[in-house]
């Protein structure tokens, strides 16, 4: 019966094993906040082909809110829109991949500019350690409790 169970397992489990390893294959994700240091919870989907614009110089971004991890550990997420008459929140940082299910942040940079009060803080703020979650739109990055 043991057995059973066991080969019955098997399956799931490699199944969440490659979801998170796609997680570890996009560097470029639509998000539904720009990261700060007030929450605890970041949902994660990959942004529609046709929404991905790309500047000059290869920058890709989305209008709404988006999210990309650098290969050199830095991160940026950003709001963006179509016009100029909004308010634009961005976050710039550091993360480091802990092991293939968590990984750690660091915000070094947060700015605000445009239809809402300016505002640039350099105030560096660990954020801790999240958990990586697949769900069935995406991912979502939760932060552990223990921190």
């Amino acid at each position: 019966m043991k057995k059973i169970l066991f080969l019955l397992l098997v399956p799931f489990y490699g199944f969440a094993q490659n979801d998170i390893n796609d997680f570890w294959k996009n560097d470029f994700w639509q998000i539904n906040k720009v990261v700060t240091h007030e929450l605890d919870l970041f949902e994660l989907s990959n942004p529609p082909a046709e929404s991905v614009f790309k500047i000059p110089d290869g920058t890709k971004y989305i209008y709404g809110n988006s999210l990309t991890f650098n290969t050199n550990g830095t991160f940026i997420s950003k709001y963006s829109a179509d016009c100029g008459n909004d308010c634009f929140t961005r976050s710039e940082g550091t993360f480091e991949k802990i092991d293939e299910t968590h990984l750690r942040l660091q915000i070094n940079l947060f700015s605000r500019f445009g239809r809402c009060e300016g505002l640039e803080d350099r105030t560096v703020r660990d954020l801790g350690t999240f958990e990586i979650k697949p769900t069935e739109d995406g991912y979502q990055l939760i932060k552990l409790k223990d921190e």
